[in-house]
């Protein structure tokens, strides 16, 4: 009877440790956000400037969060501040359908944060982004002995989590 009973507690541990181990994983994996797709499409204007329409296909997960952030770097490398327009225009940042999201724009550390995101909903699961913006004076001159030099530097989301990435798109207006 005591080797029955040793054997059921064994046996009832072992199992248990399985499930919190395995079951705690599947928690963990279902509540992950990811980057699903960045894709940036990049027409350059003759005045030197571009035009970036970002998609950004974001999943949640089942995690319920306000939106994204979408961090810009306002200062170009070896050159000047960059002036970043996403203002003007009512469905810069808009879903796959067409409809704008609500957004707050902030600058800090050089650095334009875009909070996209209504701050009374949640939102779970997978999202589309369609973020476009103009960067002035983003192609320049340095002198007249060198030729125009791309002076933007377009970085992936920045955020902590992984998920894949397109190629970079460059179009000549």
């Amino acid at each position: 009877m005591k080797i029955k009973r040793s054997n059921a507690i064994r046996s009832f541990v072992i199992v248990g440790v399985l499930l919190t181990l395995f079951g705690f994983q599947q928690v963990v994996r279902a509540e992950t956000e990811v980057i699903n797709n960045f894709n940036a499409n990049i027409t350059i204007q003759k005045d030197g400037s571009i035009f970036v329409t970002e998609n950004i296909i974001y999943n949640f997960g089942s995690n319920q969060k306000h939106g994204i952030f979408r961090d810009i770097p306002l200062t170009a490398v070896n050159g000047p501040q960059l002036n970043i327009n996403v203002s003007g225009v009512s469905d810069n940042i808009r879903n796959e359908f067409g409809q704008p999201y609500q957004y707050t724009t902030s600058i800090t550390n050089n650095v334009l944060r875009i909070k996209i995101g209504d701050p009374n909903a949640f939102v779970t699961g997978i999202k589309n982004y369609i973020i476009s913006y103009q960067v002035d004076n983003a192609i320049r001159t340095f002198n007249e002995a060198t030729p125009k030099k791309n002076a933007f530097l377009l970085k992936p989301i920045q955020v902590l989590t992984t998920g894949r990435r397109s190629l970079l798109t460059q179009k000549k207006a």
